[in-house]
């Protein structure tokens, strides 16, 4: 069967919800239950007693009756795709966003304006709970946009220091002697390490447009790799540089498209084509999968697809009902990093328990969604 989150691991309940793949997050303050959102949540339905006793690690259990319908349906139906399994990694009141992992994944730098300006941090991969966070770029301009080399020794960034024109610049891991890459007119955007640390793709509207371009790690050699009159953002690399996914307008919309890392443009192809938002698409560490933002739901939430597009497979991996956005895939694979505005600010959070893979089998209106265990039918 499929694996799982289980939020609530501390008896032979957890088992049963884990089979339905529904859970029951229990409030020990008002013992009300709150539902992850699913049709079989029908199936399963707790009743709390008026006292119980209190549970040594806080929760309160309760008395649960199965029909052996119920069982039987918590082993045979497969699994929904659209159960949450997140947590939150910074608390401050300050916006925190643009998350990015270090490539050891132990790490995770983002932009917050917790301090004079948008500046750059570094914290733990548990979260600031664990270890504060440390400010890596220190001026009271706006930067932006961190880029973590793969030898994890530098981080590209955008910034606004010099006459409050947006440039790339780079410094070490550790904030420390910050170097102009790019000095030419117009904004200079989102930068991106390839994997092998040779080059950096950025966005820029040099020309007549915002397109993507490319440059060595000292800012040299710069090329322009799209031309199209629409808008292209959001570069990313495939985990072997042989492709760059991005986001573009050439279709009406905002959408994923693909094409090869150094050209040429007339072979790129589109992945994504709802009518709605498509955003930051972030590769699998194994190339098979694209992480991405989308609205195809009426709000921002962290999707996945088949690396070929989506019509070979997708899945939601966030179902709440405030805004999830900027993914980034852990290096291990196992895990996204986002922003979301679920607390009512902006924060950073973790997804976990992520399918292997996506399939074009549906159940109903619900993608399935392939864990780790799965075999190929």
């Amino acid at each position: 069967m499929p694996r799982r989150p289980v939020l609530i691991s501390c008896s032979w309940i957890s088992v049963l919800l884990r089979r339905l793949q529904c859970w029951e997050v229990l409030n020990p303050e008002s013992y009300s239950p709150v539902p992850c959102p699913n049709a079989l949540h029908q199936i399963l339905r707790p009743s709390l007693p008026a006292t119980s006793e209190p549970h040594p690690f806080g929760f309160r259990l309760t008395m649960i009756t199965f029909s052996l319908a119920a069982l039987l349906t918590a082993f045979l139906l497969p699994s929904p795709a659209n159960c949450e399994s997140v947590r939150q990694l910074t608390f401050d009141l300050a916006i925190d966003w643009w998350p990015t992992w270090s490539p050891d994944g132990l790490s995770i730098v983002f932009v917050s304006s917790r301090s004079e300006g948008s500046n750059i941090w570094r914290m733990p991969a548990a979260g600031e709970s664990l270890s504060a966070a440390v400010r890596l770029s220190n001026h009271p301009s706006s930067n932006w946009d961190p880029s973590i080399s793969p030898d994890g020794l530098y981080v590209a960034f955008v910034s606004n220091r010099t006459a409050g024109d947006r440039e790339i610049w780079r410094m070490t891991s550790e904030g420390d002697s910050a170097t102009r890459l790019t000095d030419l007119r117009g904004l200079d955007l989102q930068p991106a390490w390839s994997p092998d640390g040779s080059e950096i793709l950025f966005v820029s509207d040099r020309g007549e447009n915002f397109d993507l371009w490319i440059m060595g790690p000292d800012g040299g050699n710069a090329t322009s790799l799209t031309f199209h009159p629409s808008a292209d953002y959001h570069p990313a690399w495939s985990p072997d540089g042989s492709m760059i996914a991005f986001m573009s307008t050439r279709s009406g919309n905002p959408d994923v498209w693909m094409m090869p890392s150094h050209g040429p443009e007339e072979d790129a192809v589109q992945l994504t084509s709802d009518p709605a938002d498509d955003l930051s698409p972030s590769w699998s560490p194994d190339g098979t999968m694209i992480a991405f933002a989308s609205k195809r739901t009426g709000k921002l939430d962290v999707w996945i697809m088949d690396a070929r597009g989506e019509a070979f497979g997708l899945a939601r991996v966030t179902t709440h009902s405030s805004d999830d956005c900027q993914p980034r895939w852990s290096p291990d694979g196992e895990k996204i990093v986002f922003s979301s505005m679920r607390t009512g600010n902006w924060d950073v959070w973790v997804a976990a328990e992520l399918p292997t893979r996506v399939s074009e089998t549906s159940w109903g209106s619900i993608k399935r969604v392939f864990g780790p265990k799965d075999k190929e039918k």
